[in-house]
């Protein structure tokens, strides 16, 4: 289940780089970790396109950057290839404070887009569903 105050996409359509609409503070989880979740649902492009999304990491929510240095991690990354309707599921382990999603259209046709909701979650789903 969504908490609509810890996403950082919500309903974001995606037709280019670029991070997610919002960070959202986390503290810090590098024990037990966060569960994410990201429902990507494709609404132009090809079978031979790719959306990574990559979770950057920081200790405070100015300045990001795409590449990892001493002051951000990628902690993660989300890969769906080719797919029309996506749900994923990760746990994130990082010490940091904040956390906010790089979308990477990669392969791309020239015409791909996604309307993509990531954000944490109270557990994963288990349903057959998206």
């Amino acid at each position: 289940m969504w908490d609509a105050n810890l996403l950082m996409s919500d309903d974001q359509v995606i037709a280019a780089d670029g991070y997610s609409s919002s960070a959202i503070a986390v503290g810090g989880h590098a024990d037990q970790g966060l569960p994410l979740e990201l429902t990507a649902d494709k609404t132009a492009g090809s079978s031979s396109d790719t959306l990574l999304v990559f979770i950057m990491a920081k200790d405070t929510d100015a300045g990001w950057s795409t590449t990892p240095s001493a002051t951000i991690d990628r902690v993660c990354t989300f890969e769906l290839i080719g797919a029309l309707d996506a749900r994923q599921f990760q746990r994130v382990f990082t010490s940091r404070k904040y956390i906010k999603g790089y979308y990477d259209i990669t392969n791309a046709s020239g015409s791909a887009s996604y309307i993509c909701n990531l954000g944490v979650v109270s557990g994963f789903q288990r349903d057959a569903g998206i």
